[in-house]
């Protein structure tokens, strides 16, 4: 929700065109960047939904509330610096940090920085939830779908998945790629996987992830430039 906030402000940032003093090479590529950049945006609803599918398909229910920017130290880890920022190069390089694989040692711009000494640590033993530290994206939703993968085991499908469907968004509802409802554990696995995918890239299949995404409007920046 906060990516996909901090993705159209930079879009909404840019110049419109030659009417703003752009030349046609510019004013091409500034509208080359905006469309990349809303594609993303895009796929950011899609995993939102997604993930208020997830929840809803264990009885939980969507949350949508956040605060505001630049959100504060804690309520993500110190690696996730959420702030709004006109598009840059130095706002280029923190996205593309934020949308890393995990194992990538890119670094995140100097422009942003991380709060030091800020460990979320998750407390085991207690009745309601806590907070944790994950370096990446990828790395936060893979560790959701582990957690599927034990509760499904401990409790098994109609134990886990109790939520009602029809209170779920569904692809005749929202046509998007990757949109689906969550039924079972599989259909659980395939949710984490496109949001993952989409963002970080899949395994040996990276040319769409809103990573390399971000890199080629970059790379194009910078030959302008």
């Amino acid at each position: 929700h906060n990516l996909m906030a901090c993705y159209l402000y930079a879009a909404w940032s840019l110049k419109r065109g030659v009417e703003d003093g752009l030349a046609a090479d510019e004013a091409a590529a500034v509208r080359r960047w905006k469309s990349v950049i809303f594609s993303i945006a895009i796929e950011e609803m899609v995993h939102l939904t997604l993930a208020s599918n997830l929840s809803v398909s264990i009885g939980g229910a969507p949350y949508l509330s956040r605060p505001n920017f630049p959100v504060p130290p804690g309520f993500h880890p110190s690696g996730v610096v959420a702030a709004l920022a006109p598009f840059c190069h130095a706002l280029l390089d923190h996205f593309i940090y934020l949308e890393r694989p995990e194992g990538d040692p890119t670094s995140d711009s100097p422009d942003f920085a991380h709060p030091v000494n800020l460990i979320r640590r998750q407390t085991k033993g207690r009745l309601m939830p806590s907070h944790q530290d994950y370096l990446t994206v990828g790395h936060l939703y893979r560790g959701i779908r582990r957690g599927f993968g034990n509760l499904h085991h401990q409790l098994g499908s109609r134990g886990l998945f109790t939520g009602d469907p029809a209170s779920q968004i569904s692809p005749d509802e929202v046509t998007a790629p990757g949109m689906q409802i969550v039924t079972d554990i599989a259909s659980a696995d395939r949710a984490v996987d496109t949001i993952i995918d989409q963002g970080e890239g899949a395994p040996g299949h990276r040319n769409d992830s809103h990573y390399n995404r971000f890199l080629g409007v970059r790379r194009e920046f910078e030959e302008l430039t």
